[in-house]
């Protein structure tokens, strides 16, 4: 297949159409896998992050096809692609989000893929099981071009001014993550926690949940449902810190000196609040990173301030 360098609306287009292209195709692998026997392996010593073969064969199903429609792009990938070079458009593969409730037949999962131009979101396709009236099918977007679920336009949920008995997307565990205060704290609506980033993010542009509200992410998780929220009218804030707060989420920054050096990006992972404009004007006043409280600031300072200092040296 021969490749176009994108560098218009309609050539991001062409990328939107493979992309989704490719999720359907990957998602038809993933309900394969869904039927059979699974054989899981762990990727740390705790037993808390599964894999399977199926993440490991759909993602080398999507780089494969990739890298032969667009040679000159680059792909980082959840299992191991590793996005090397300075390319400017970069897929961000998450083969199986969610990849515990797919061993244990929840469906709730998803094939997650995004690309990126100089580190921005331009497209995203999202793969969810399920019939088109119950929300399954691919979630798409391109920069400019709106967010969907098939051919039905997406809009993010827009009550007035803050969540009332409303489904969001807030982890039970959200106490030990996140300080909640004021009206916020009163009122955060009514959490639900499914266990797949990406897919909490596909329903967010759908309106399905109000807003979300999450720990510290990877790019993967986040990369293609970021720009579907975006596209559905709805706002996109990173933790900046104590003292910048919530701030819109523009370039993912890689963790590495080297600018040019995106597999740097691999170790990207912040604090992420998505939503309605509103919505996500009344969370961001009333939502801290735990990690950030003044509490800690002050108890690190204070330990700096008691270090011994180097004894100065006699002169002459």
């Amino acid at each position: 297949m021969g490749s176009v360098q994108p560098e218009s609306p309609s050539d991001l287009k062409e990328i939107e159409d493979v992309a989704v292209a490719l999720a359907e195709d990957a998602g038809r692998l993933v309900l394969a896998y869904y039927r059979q026997a699974l054989e899981v392996e762990y990727k740390d010593e705790h037993r808390r992050d599964p894999v399977t073969r199926a993440d490991r064969d759909i993602e080398a199903y999507i780089v494969k096809a990739v890298r032969e429609r667009f040679p000159e792009h680059s792909v980082l990938g959840e299992e191991g692609s590793p996005g090397e070079g300075d390319a400017e458009f970069l897929w961000v593969v998450d083969p199986v989000d969610g990849t515990s409730n797919f061993i244990y037949r929840l469906p709730l999962f998803c094939v997650s893929i995004a690309v990126l131009r100089r580190r921005e979101p331009v497209v995203a396709a999202i793969f969810a099981p399920g019939q088109p009236e119950l929300g399954g099918g691919v979630y798409h977007a391109r920069l400019g071009g709106g967010a969907y679920l098939g051919d039905r336009r997406l809009r993010v949920a827009s009550p007035e001014g803050k969540p009332v008995r409303g489904l969001v997307s807030l982890p039970g565990f959200a106490g030990s993550l996140y300080r909640m205060s004021g009206a916020f704290a009163r009122s955060p609506g009514d959490p639900r926690t499914l266990g797949s980033a990406a897919l909490e993010l596909a329903l967010v542009a759908a309106g399905v949940l109000q807003y979300g509200l999450f720990g510290s992410l990877k790019i993967w998780d986040v990369a293609a449902g970021v720009l579907l929220v975006r596209e559905a009218g709805g706002e996109v804030l990173l933790w900046r810190g104590w003292l910048s707060g919530w701030r819109r989420l523009g370039a993912f920054a890689a963790k590495t000196p080297s600018e040019k050096d995106l597999t740097g990006l691999r170790g990207w992972s912040e604090p992420l609040l998505v939503g309605g404009p509103q919505v996500a004007s009344f969370v961001r006043g009333g939502a801290r990173p735990a990690r950030h409280t003044l509490r800690r600031l002050l108890r690190r300072a204070w330990r700096l301030l008691r270090r011994p200092r180097p004894k100065e040296r006699p002169e002459g």
